[in-house]
């Protein structure tokens, strides 16, 4: 089953979105930004390619993965749904769910460009990637907030 996802920017006027399959991804920028220790939360939106209906999310973990490098061994964010303070599953039935940002996760980044992708092991235990590698622009905040 192919399955493709959707990530937008939650109460933004202009949202970012991002569509993505196996094999592409389409975006004005192709990428999200974020401003270094500033508060996000994005809505992901998983759906089965051929059809477009909603993914069941039910029983499911999602993966959020952030590294400098595609290629580099160690993660410099993760975040997973068993804990709702980072991913939140919102609407299971229709697969969706909240990546939440918080401050304390790009504060203490360099701004820059980095890798990401989403992941959800299904309750059946199926592994899909319904955002494949792409990437997350942080950026330097003009305001420093302690």
């Amino acid at each position: 089953m192919p399955v493709s996802g959707i990530l937008k920017e939650v109460g933004a006027p202009k949202a970012t979105l991002i569509e993505g399959t196996m094999s592409s991804i389409l975006a004005p920028s192709n990428s999200l930004s974020v401003i270094q220790g500033s508060s996000k939360t994005l809505e992901l939106t998983v759906t089965n390619s051929d059809d477009n209906t909603p993914v069941d999310l039910t029983g499911a973990t999602i993966y959020f993965t952030m590294k400098d490098v595609i290629t580099d061994p160690q993660a410099v964010l993760q975040k997973i749904s068993t804990d709702t303070a980072q991913i939140e599953i919102t609407t299971p039935r229709d697969g969706k769910a909240q990546i939440k940002f918080l401050p304390a996760d790009t504060k203490t980044k360099d701004p820059g460009t980095y890798t990401f992708d989403v992941w959800a092991v299904l309750a059946s235990g199926k592994r899909i990637v319904p955002i494949p590698p792409t990437t997350l622009k942080i950026e330097r905040s003009v305001t420093v907030i302690p």
